[in-house]
């Protein structure tokens, strides 16, 4: 959930390794470097928008919770490493599903007092946050998608 700080962060390191603070590397030459790493942190960033996107539709069919629910946001865990955890909220803003395990003991906590969860279960569209104090503990952004059942109906958010 801490995304967008870890990807510039890394793009950052990413840069300065790469274009060689002490060798003798021209400034387009470092530009270019920076900028390619820009691209790739913005490339990652899409990406898991489109994985949230892609949660958001598979729960519609597994439903909200159980195993089912677990492994679709399992898997996108898995495939974007740098992610922390990944929930379902509901309407109301009760967490329903919560991974990995150690985030388990969050289910059924009201977040319904939360600005990000307002927003996402007022504007229910693809939304990333502003930075905040997550119910994990520690400070965070997160990328929602809008879950709707066949017929429409608002579930819920899943985030990541």
């Amino acid at each position: 959930m801490k995304i967008v700080f870890v990807v510039v962060l890394m793009a950052i390191i990413a840069a300065v390794a790469i274009a060689g603070c002490t060798d003798e590397t021209s400034p387009a030459e470092q530009e270019a470097v920076l900028e390619g790493a820009v691209s790739g942190a913005d490339a990652e960033l899409l990406s898991l928008k489109e994985d949230v996107k892609a949660n958001a539709q598979s729960l519609a069919t597994t439903g909200l919770t159980g195993a089912d629910a677990e492994g679709v946001l399992k898997a996108t865990l898995l495939k974007n490493p740098w992610t922390e955890s990944s929930f379902v909220i509901s309407e109301e803003g009760t967490v329903l599903t919560a991974v990995p395990l150690n985030y388990q003991d969050i289910v059924g906590t009201d977040l319904s007092w939360q600005p990000q969860v307002i927003k996402a279960n007022l504007d229910r569209t693809p939304i990333v946050s502003d930075v905040f104090l997550m119910e994990e503990g520690f400070w965070g952004i997160s990328q929602s998608a809008p879950i709707f059942s066949e017929d429409g109906t608002y579930l819920g958010y899943t985030d990541i």
